[in-house]
């Protein structure tokens, strides 16, 4: 946390940004759920860490999700990816 900046250490929780061994242990649980939740159509979309578009989307794909938008912050690197079941 003491290596952060303020604006993330401040307000964003703790298990959102220490998700695990590898950082992934919110979309795991994320993907395990999201799919009974969704209205019929309806589109997941998460915001992703850096460098983490390619593991976040295997591990949505492999939960039976379609990869269905990405969407990069203002420097340039993907930010988002939305998923439809």
């Amino acid at each position: 946390m003491a290596s952060l900046e303020p604006e993330v250490a401040e307000f964003d929780p703790e298990r959102a940004l220490f998700g695990g061994d590898d950082g992934l242990d919110a979309y795991r649980a994320i993907a395990a759920v999201a799919a009974g939740l969704l209205a019929p159509g309806g589109t997941l979309v998460l915001e992703i860490g850096h460098r983490q578009e390619s593991a976040v989307s295997d591990l949505f794909r492999i939960a039976g999700y379609r990869h269905a938008a990405r969407r990069k912050d203002l420097g340039g690197r993907p930010r988002s990816l939305a998923f439809r079941v």
